[in-house]
């Protein structure tokens, strides 16, 4: 789960449960992850560092 989100997952639907990131991060530009700033890429499922996006890109 992203770093501070204190979002309970038990109610949202699967697709956010699977990935353990609440709407609002899933859809972020860029957020902090383990100390990193990160983005979630919808083509493949998993979290990138921001650098190997080009604007709104996916990686």
């Amino acid at each position: 789960q992203v770093d501070g989100c204190g979002v309970d997952l038990t109610q949202a639907r699967k697709y956010f449960q699977r990935y353990r990131v609440c709407e609002r991060h899933l859809k972020s530009p860029s957020l902090q992850m383990d100390g990193r700033s990160v983005r979630f890429c919808d083509q493949c499922s998993k979290f990138h560092d921001i650098i190997m996006f080009e604007g709104n890109r996916r990686c």
